[in-house]
């Protein structure tokens, strides 16, 4: 039997709030680690090259260590197997829908906390774009993937697929410390997480993850710390994305096609998991994190 079918339901408190330990301790280790890794790499490490190695590394070694303690046996083998068959060009236009809605969204957050979200410096040289890449690019699609979609995904599936699916996009977006990523972070887990149930695997999502990190860092390297430049790459960007955000939901809508899957009976809301104490505690902490960056950003 497939590893998507025939789950069995299991909505009761209890083994619901297990998993929310799990999980949530999973998160607070990496946020806890990744804090104290790039704080020692700032410390030691020069700025340039050298910084984004050691960060890159931090980084690494911090979501290795939180997928170690949330996965179970067999978990990385099941989210890089090789994906089912699945529709590209769907696939393709939600991509796009999700750029543009993330764009909107934290262009929206960004207006209303002026200096939350600073301009990024381009890196300087061949080794520093190398390393800005493997650490703002490469590692996230693959490591996010793999902890988000591989051994987070795993352990809520038993309780529902649409669950799994909106609870993993929400871990996901509280994870990012930005305020102005985290409505868009959502709206990708959503669509990365309805991949993983449609193909079974973590390598679409990885793909489009490392697309949309390419891209950002395609875009900064064009304008080369021109804003204006940058502004005017963005709105390109904006009205493809736009065109295919309004193809998708007029898709949906003729076809009354949800691009979630459907909540089925006795399966928990989502809101169920941040509930219990587990749950409640991981979402004070990324808040917490969250409104620390944006109080720093405008100061």
């Amino acid at each position: 039997m497939d590893a998507f079918d025939g789950q069995a339901n299991r909505s009761g408190g209890g083994e619901l709030q297990l998993c929310a330990a799990r999980v949530c301790a999973s998160l607070l280790l990496f946020m806890l680690l990744d804090a104290l890794l790039s704080a020692l790499a700032g410390r030691f490490a020069s700025g340039g090259a050298p910084l984004y190695a050691a960060q890159a590394a931090a980084y690494a070694v911090s979501i290795g260590a939180a997928f170690a303690f949330c996965a179970k046996p067999g978990d990385a083998r099941a989210a890089l197997s090789r994906p089912r068959a699945f529709s590209p060009v769907y696939a393709g236009a939600a991509f796009l829908a999700a750029v543009f809605l993330s764009s909107v969204c934290g262009r929206a957050v960004n207006a209303l906390l002026p200096g939350a979200q600073p301009a990024a410096a381009p890196p300087v040289g061949a080794a520093g774009w190398f390393w800005f890449l493997l650490q703002n690019a490469a590692l996230p699609a693959l490591l996010e993937e793999l902890l988000f979609r591989g051994a987070i995904f795993s352990r809520l599936l038993p309780f529902g697929r649409r669950f799994a699916v909106v609870v993993s996009a929400a871990l996901f977006a509280l994870s990012h410390s930005e305020p102005g990523t985290v409505p868009g972070a959502f709206l990708f887990g959503l669509l990365f997480g309805a991949l993983r149930l449609e193909t079974g695997s973590a390598l679409p999502g990885m793909l489009l993850h490392l697309l949309n990190n390419a891209a950002a860092a395609g875009a900064l390297a064009l304008a080369r710390g021109d804003a204006a430049l940058y502004g005017r790459l963005s709105a390109a960007v904006w009205i493809v994305c736009g065109v295919c955000a309004g193809a998708l939901a007029f898709g949906c809508f003729f076809k009354k096609k949800s691009p979630l899957p459907p909540r089925a009976a006795g399966e928990p809301r989502w809101t169920a998991f941040f509930a219990g104490p587990a749950g409640a505690l991981w979402l004070a902490a990324s808040a917490a994190v969250i409104i620390l960056n944006t109080w720093e950003g405008m100061r």
